[in-house]
Parts: structure tokens; C-alpha cells; sequence
């Protein structure tokens, strides 16, 4: 054998050496990211396992890096050490307008760095950017939110840009999912805010927006407290009110999402159990149950039941109602519950008319700074989705309770509240009654 056989023999010898290795390097990357998302957000970790097993290792990656720069506010020393800790995310995963330099040293940010390839695109560039940029703004603010518009801001850059980075990275680009993707970011990204509200007053950080609590009359200090009061309260169910109207805008686009794409959206069964659990609880979100999202084997058959039917983020509208009922001077009667089975499902998008009369102006409702006057002698408008209607008037049939226990108690259903023309005169007898358009 000659010299030149020889070297050239050593030499593929060392290129696959180094090819395994990089595989192997590779695969404890991912395998470390499996286990950040399980460790950190388990019920993100049951989504990703129902998605496809090619699609998998690229969610994984990216919602471990979500982890990681979500968790750094947290636990760093000071709002400094948190902004540069971020600031060296930002460096190995976006750089400079060339792109980052050289191969990441954090299993995340390599596993990362192997999913988007060598050369980003311009795209994928902008959502890291957005991601890690979110969280530096987080880091450096010293107190809440001023508005509700800037947690939505904040919840459609961290979360968003990370379900849309998810999709861009697997191939998925449709204009439908990526809108129906900020929307469920947003759901989720409030959703988690209210849920660690009890971890975040313990490191004295509020995220109720400031304008918020102001209509509720809470302040921070309270918030910090953990005292729940029925200001806080109102103030929770404000943004979980938010939460849900981004929960059912990325639902009534499910129609128009590619298939292959709906697996992504998952968690949108998580963000329903977790928003349902804390009306149950009269928005509480100091109670424990309500944060640990309950009994893990009813959220794992949720999820997989959802996988296996594909259901990740449509309705169930198998049973819409119609409502007649009347009221007296003691507000709400139960009146009557009719079934209407001619609605279908193409009716999701719809809405039910209910005209409160003036009797119920006086009654307790949230939100509180929308009810009117109640010197006004006019009529209320609740404007609700079909579906909720069809949950809300559901209990009513079992006998859970009233119409009007059930009117004021979930009002995070209601997707607008204004104020009305007199539709009734204030001696006539009112009538409710549903109209579909």
C-alpha cells in the first residue's frame, strides 16, 4: 500500500470521525432540549410529543430556547446580569447584520443554529430577533405594563414569533397560520403571565397593567401581597378576557389553516383548560390548583385526545341553543333553553344578540368600568360568539345554575359590552330574546 493510500485512507477515517461526532453532538443537543421544555413547561412538552416525528426535534429546539430566555428575568442577580445573559443569546443566535459568529457553545442555541442551517433567512432572523428582544424589554422594565396593548405586544413577540419561527423552520409558510399563530402567541403569552402572577409578586414583578389595576383600584404593592381581592379579580378576568378573544380569533381560523400546520397548535387545548380552570375559580390567581393546571392525567387524555382527532384548535358545535327568557323586577328568570340543532358549523363565526333590559343595568358586571350608569334606564348588549352561548346555556340545562348567575359569572365570554338605544321603554315588561347574524 502506498504512502498516498495511506494518507488518503487516514483522512476519510478523520472526516468520519468527525461526522459522527458531530452527529452525536447533535443528538445530545436535541435530547437536552427535550428535557429543558419538560423540565420547564410540561404541558408545551406533551404538544410537541404529538407532533409529526420529522417536525418534532425542530419544535423542540425552539420552544427550549423560548425556556431558557423566559427563565432568565427570573433567576438573574439584577436586571443588569438578566440584559447581558439575554444580550449573549442575542449574539449567538442573530448577530450582527452577517448573521452570528461561529458555532454556539449552549446545547439550545446549537441545536437551534442546526435547525435553521448555516444561513438563516431573513425571515427566521427577524422571529429570534423578536423573541430575545422581548425579553430584554422585560428585563429592563422596572415596573408593570402601562397598558393592556403592551402585554399583548410582549405576549405576540415572545410567544408569537416563536410559534411562527416553529412553522417558518419546518417549512410551513401559509399567511392563515402564520395569523392564526400570533394570535394563540398572545393567548398563550397572557395566559402564562397571569398563571406565574404568583411566582412574579414573590420576585416583586407585577404584569397587570397599570391602567388596569387603576380601573379596579389595585395597586402593586397589593399585587405583591397576594392578597385576592375583588380587585384583583376584575383585574385578572380584564386580561383573561384579552386571552380569550385571541383564543377564539385563532380558532375561528382553523378552517383556513393548511393540515399540516395544525398540529403546531396544540397548545391551544392547554390555554382553554388553563382559562376555563381560573374562571371556575372566580379569577383567582393566587390559587395554586389553578397555576399547576390541574390533575396531569386530565391534561395529558386532553392532548392526546385532541392529537388523535385532530382537533388541536377548532370548536366542538355539536350543540347549539337558542334562548328565550324574560325578566321582573328581581332580574333574570331561567326561563326556557331551546335546542337548536339546525345551526351548523359554518355558523361558529356568528354571534347571539341578548338585550338585557333596564332591570339588569343595576346588577353586578364585569367588566365593571363598560356597565352603564345606573341612573341610565338603558338596555345592555351582550354580544356573544355562538359557542359560548351553547357552553353557557349547557350548565343552565343541567341545572347548575340561574340564567342570571350565569350571565354574570362568565363574562370573559363576552366578546363586546356597550352601551345601547333604549330598545325597551322603562314601563314595559322586557324580553330577551336570541337573534342570530
Amino acid at each position: 500500500m502506498s504512502a498516498t493510500t495511506v494518507r488518503r485512507l487516514a483522512v476519510a477515517s478523520t472526516v468520519r470521525t468527525y461526522a459522527v461526532d458531530a452527529v452525536d453532538d447533535l443528538r445530545a443537543a436535541l435530547r437536552h432540549c427535550v428535557e429543558v421544555v419538560r423540565a420547564r413547561d410540561y404541558e408545551t412538552y406533551l404538544c410537541t410529543l404529538a407532533l409529526p416525528r420529522a417536525l418534532a426535534p425542530t419544535a423542540f429546539a425552539i420552544r427550549a430556547l423560548n425556556c431558557e430566555t423566559g427563565s432568565i428575568v427570573g433567576s438573574a442577580s439584577s436586571s443588569d446580569a438578566a440584559v447581558a445573559r439575554l444580550m449573549w443569546w442575542s449574539d449567538a443566535l442573530v448577530g450582527d447584520d452577517e448573521g452570528p459568529g461561529g458555532t454556539p457553545a449552549h446545547p439550545v442555541a446549537r441545536a437551534v443554529a442546526a435547525t435553521l442551517g448555516p444561513e438563516p433567512s431573513a425571515r427566521a432572523r427577524t422571529w429570534l430577533k423578536r423573541m430575545v428582544e422581548a425579553r430584554i424589554r422585560d428585563a429592563r422594565e422596572d415596573g408593570p405594563p402601562r397598558e393592556i396593548i403592551d402585554l399583548e405586544r410582549y405576549a405576540s413577540d415572545a410567544h408569537g414569533s416563536a410559534m411562527t419561527l416553529a412553522l417558518d423552520a419546518c417549512g410551513i409558510r401559509n399567511t392563515d397560520a402564520d395569523h392564526a399563530a400570533s394570535h394563540l402567541g398572545k393567548a398563550i403569552g397572557l395566559s402564562a403571565l397571569l398563571r406565574g402572577t404568583t411566582a412574579h409578586s414573590r420576585q416583586r414583578r407585577c404584569y397587570l397593567p397599570i391602567d388596569v389595576c387603576a380601573r379596579h383600584g389595585v395597586s402593586t404593592e397589593s399585587v405583591y401581597r397576594m392578597e385576592p381581592s375583588e380587585g384583583v379579580r376584575s383585574a385578572a378576568h380584564e386580561v383573561a378576557c384579552a386571552a380569550k378573544a385571541h383564543l377564539d380569533s385563532a380558532r375561528a381560523m382553523a378552517e383556513r389553516v393548511p393540515k399540516e400546520a395544525k398540529p403546531f397548535f396544540l397548545q391551544a387545548v392547554t390555554v382553554g383548560r388553563y382559562l376555563d380552570a381560573l374562571e371556575a375559580r372566580d379569577f383567582d390567581v393566587f390559587d395554586e390548583t389553578v397555576a399547576k393546571g390541574g390533575a396531569p392525567l386530565a391534561t395529558q387524555g386532553a392532548i392526546a385526545w385532541h392529537a388523535f382527532r385532530g382537533t388541536s384548535f377548532s370548536v366542538n358545535v355539536k350543540n347549539f341553543h337558542h334562548i328565550q327568557v324574560s325578566t321582573s323586577s328581581n332580574g333574570l328568570d331561567v326561563g326556557r333553553v331551546k335546542h337548536a340543532s339546525h345551526l351548523t358549523a359554518d355558523r361558529v363565526g356568528r354571534q347571539v344578540l341578548l338585550e338585557l333590559g333596564p332591570h339588569d343595568a343595576a346588577r353586578p358586571v364585569r367588566p365593571s368600568h363598560l356597565a352603564p350608569d345606573r341612573s341610565e334606564r338603558r338596555p345592555l348588549l351582550l354580544r356573544l360568539r355562538l359557542v359560548h352561548v351553547a357552553q353557557l346555556l349547557t350548565r343552565v340545562e343541567r341545572g347548575r345554575r340561574s340564567i342570571a348567575d350565569a350571565l354574570q359569572l362568565d363574562q370573559r365570554r363576552v366578546v363586546v359590552l356597550v352601551r345601547a338605544r333604549a330598545l325597551v321603554t322603562q314601563n314595559q315588561p322586557a324580553h330577551v330574546q336570541s337573534a342570530c347574524f
